[in-house]
Order: structure tokens, then sequence, then C-alpha cells
């Protein structure tokens, strides 16, 4: 099934989010295949940019950074198959929390294919103003 992403904020590896970068909000297509997001309803996509082999993307939350609660942070890979394009999960991570900096990191990867990371409120009741 072709993915939907209607809205994917392009970020360079090593980027610094802004306060608006880390606000959820309600996603148009949720038809994940991963180990730790199940439908999120609420998320902020990222189109990360790769330059090299590995990534390290965080999520930094409290203060003045909002109050997403228990980020769940999803990162995958653009594939092409007979059907369509689908996400790939590369990796998936839960953590616990909301107030600090929140990590996903990756190797093996390539400058040439398209990701994206999704970060997701554990709780509903996380989304931020």
């Amino acid at each position: 099934m072709d993915y939907r992403i209607d809205d994917a904020r392009k970020v360079k590896m090593g980027y610094k989010p802004f306060p608006k970068d880390m606000q959820t909000q309600p996603l148009s297509w949720n038809a994940l295949e991963s180990s730790c997001v199940q439908s999120p309803a609420f998320g902020a996509w990222f189109e990360l940019q790769v330059k090299s082999d590995k990534a390290k993307f965080n999520v930094h939350t409290g203060g003045n950074m909002g109050n997403l609660e228990d980020p769940v942070i999803y990162f995958g890979k653009v594939v092409e198959t007979k059907s369509g394009r689908s996400l790939q999960e590369v990796c998936c991570v839960e953590h616990t929390g909301n107030d600090g900096i929140y990590s996903i990191e990756s190797t093996g990867l390539s400058k040439d294919e398209t990701y994206y990371v999704l970060v997701v409120a554990r709780r509903t009741s996380a989304v931020l103003p």
C-alpha cells in the first residue's frame, strides 16, 4: 500500500528543533506496520536527509518544548514494491518520560534512500498546544 504523508518537515542530521517542531498533529495516514506504533492518531513527521551510514534523531520535551509525554519514535525508509511505495521500519523506540531529550539511532543507512521519522505521543492527552 502506498504511504501518504501530507506534511513532513525536511531536516538534516544534527538539526536543532524549535518548539513548533515537536507539536503533534492529527495524522491523515496511520497504516504503519510497526513493532511499537499501532495506528497513531497524532504525531509529527520528519523527512530525514542522511549523509552517512548512521543517524541519530533527537526529540526534546518539557519546558518550552511542550508537554509530549512518553514519546515513541519510529524510523522508516521508503521501499518500492509491486503494489506501490511503502515504509519499512528501520527501528522504533518507546521512551518513558516528559522532560528531556529522547533519541533514536540507526546504522547501515544509505544516503541514496529516503527516510522518515514519526514522533508519536503514547498518551493521547499529550497533544501539544
